[in-house]
């Protein structure tokens, strides 16, 4: 279903529950609705940043394993004229490096999973509301 058949199924919904509610149902059931589609869409816009935050991390996780690959080739073939004392202070600082885009990478999914579950619970209050409307129309 695209977006645009959502919203007019729910126009409909709203407009049949506008005719057969009493007055303060309907606006109950409206603030209800429109305070969860406003979650959903702050929960929405939050899940988007911490994607690209995810990303940006990954890209940066990335970036880190490629240099570290570049520095040991120098190393083994003997290329990069750096002494073993200053590989091993490199190997270090790299490995930190690649150490903390990890635990960034697992906080932004962490963080990633709860926005999910958040728009579940959304998604799943809406659609309750939904129901109650239509109940409400029945009666």
């Amino acid at each position: 279903m695209c977006c645009c058949d959502g919203d007019v199924v729910e126009s409909t919904h709203l407009f049949i529950a506008h005719l057969y509610c009493s007055p303060g149902d309907r606006l109950q059931v409206l603030g209800e609705h429109r305070s969860l589609q406003a979650a959903n869409e702050r929960l929405r816009e939050q899940l988007d940043e911490e994607q690209e935050a995810r990303s940006d991390l990954q890209r940066q996780l990335t970036r880190a394993n490629n240099e570290a690959a570049v520095w040991r080739q120098k190393f083994e073939s003997g290329e990069g004229g750096i002494r073993p004392e200053d590989m091993d202070e490199l190997k270090k600082k790299l490995a930190a490096r690649i150490q903390d885009g990890e635990a960034q990478l697992e906080t932004a999914l962490g963080k990633v999973i709860g926005l999910e579950k958040a728009k579940n619970r959304s998604q799943m209050e809406v659609e309750a509301l939904v129901a109650e409307v239509e109940k409400v129309m029945r009666l």
